[in-house]
């Protein structure tokens, strides 16, 4: 097995998050600050650059999660085999289930690092995503993928199993993040398949595993007797498109206007405007209209991260 890298120098800055090179530049990059608008050394490409790549913010639905993941980290710390707790982020699509769930591997990885100095060949957190009409082999080649793990034809899936969980296990990999497993069709057999080989990695390896997919509640992920089992261990988070309903008290007291102006500052603080017009806190939608644009979140911390510049980060 060849040498791990631990540097992401070399990679395209677009490199996918579902290798490690990838995901630790995405993990470390820092984001580009904001400038003003009228400031003539600001090129126009700069400017596209920074648009381009859209700020991150905090919502209600980011800080359930976290505190949801923390939980369970919590309870699986000491859990040396069987059947350990996880989470499935479910909702509709393009509500942001992906960007939560990255940016809960990002700030748990930050954390880690904080707390493991100086060793650098930790994998505290894996990321990958379930493959179109996926098997159980190429479901466990995308774990190796990620470590960078050499793969030849010559190895079935027995071997590249008992490899994936035996290097993890030596990294150190607390946090398994899978995307997109509403593609697992159980009802046809290499779904099923794939299913069980979930299962069988999550009780071989100690992590806490977090699942994100599009309506997992009208999948034929959670029925029958695999579905039962899934449902048990696996805690279900339903992400819903973000809107704000004036003159409702939450659980805290406050109207959900609150959290709205919050996100809503963090957006014009990071946005490059030529005026400087505080936010405003605008009615949602009357229902049947169209929707409101959701807002993906910048989580609470695990504890707080901070910046790759060692200042504390902010939304």
């Amino acid at each position: 097995m060849s040498e791990l890298s631990n540097d992401a120098v070399g990679f395209a800055p677009l490199a996918p998050p579902t290798v490690w090179q990838g995901w630790d530049a995405f993990v470390h990059r820092a984001p580009a600050p904001a400038r003003d608008a009228a400031d003539s050394a600001w090129s126009q490409a700069e400017r596209e650059d920074y648009h381009s790549e859209l700020a991150v913010m905090r919502t209600p639905a980011m800080d359930s999660v976290f505190t949801a993941v923390r939980r369970l980290l919590l309870v699986n710390r000491r859990q040396q085999a069987g059947a350990r707790r996880g989470l499935i982020i479910s909702g509709p699509a393009t509500t942001g289930k992906t960007t939560t769930m990255m940016a809960l591997g990002r700030s748990f990885q930050l954390a880690d690092a904080r707390q493991h100095p100086g060793q650098a060949e930790r994998r505290p957190v894996l990321f990958i995503s379930v493959p179109p009409a996926a098997t159980p082999k190429m479901l466990v080649s995308e774990f190796a993928r990620f470590l960078g793990m050499p793969l030849t034809d010559r190895l079935n899936q027995t071997q590249i199993t008992g490899a994936v969980c035996d290097l993890l296990c030596e990294l150190g990999t607390q946090l398994v993040l899978i995307d997109d497993v509403h593609l697992l069709d159980t009802q046809r057999r290499a779904g099923a398949e794939t299913s069980d080989q979930l299962k069988y990695l999550g009780e071989r390896i100690p992590a806490t595993f977090v699942y994100s997919a599009i309506d997992v509640e009208t999948s034929s992920l959670l029925s029958g007797v695999r579905g039962a089992q899934i449902a048990g261990r696996f805690k279900i988070f339903r992400h819903r498109p973000w809107r704000m309903r004036p003159g409702r008290i939450g659980r805290s007291g406050t109207t959900s206007c609150a959290p709205w102006k919050t996100c809503s500052g963090c957006a014009h603080t990071a946005r490059a405007a030529w005026s400087n017009t505080p936010p405003t806190c605008t009615p949602a939608p009357p229902a049947g209209s169209a929707a409101s644009p959701t807002s993906s979140a910048k989580p609470p911390s695990l504890p707080s991260p901070k910046a790759p510049n060692g200042s504390p980060s902010s939304c």
